[in-house]
């Protein structure tokens, strides 16, 4: 089955309500011991590849508490406006990010083009190192009694 670009990247699904069972069914299929296979045109067994079963079994476990499925892959390019949606920033912001050397990209023409793997791993890091200043800070207030 052929995808255009834009259900590509527009590729999104949420479980409702009366999808949870079917979610469940398809959730229990994937665990079993035998190894989960399709049927192709010819009714032939295809097993499915282990990477494929832990994706879908990860994306079945997202829908089953509401949360959005998004499948994308890593290598795309993104233009500066996507890469700052991504990370829930401005796109000045970003640019000055770029400017500085922490996100690398590419020049396409006269436009920066980013890789989504380099912006979900700084926006890790950037993410990680916060957590690590907020753990200090509330450690320091412990130390000095803020919390009696």
């Amino acid at each position: 089955m052929a995808i255009n670009e834009q259900d590509r990247m527009a590729l999104t699904a949420q479980a409702q309500d009366q999808d949870q069972a079917e979610l469940a069914q398809l959730r229990a299929a994937l665990s079993a011991n035998e190894p989960p296979h399709l049927v192709s045109a010819n009714g032939e067994p295809v097993i499915l590849p282990d990477i494929m079963r832990q994706l879908m079994l990860f994306a079945i476990a997202q829908m089953e508490h509401g949360k959005n499925v998004i499948i994308t892959p890593l290598d795309d390019m993104l233009t500066t406006q996507e890469a700052a949606d991504l990370m829930n920033v401005s796109r000045p912001y970003l640019i000055k990010l770029l400017e500085k050397g922490e996100i690398p990209f590419t020049m396409v023409g006269t436009h920066r083009r980013l890789l989504r793997d380099d912006v979900l791993r700084y926006d890790e890091v950037e993410h990680a190192r916060m957590r690590a200043g907020l753990e200090e800070i509330a450690r320091l207030s412990q130390e000095a009694g803020a919390y009696d």
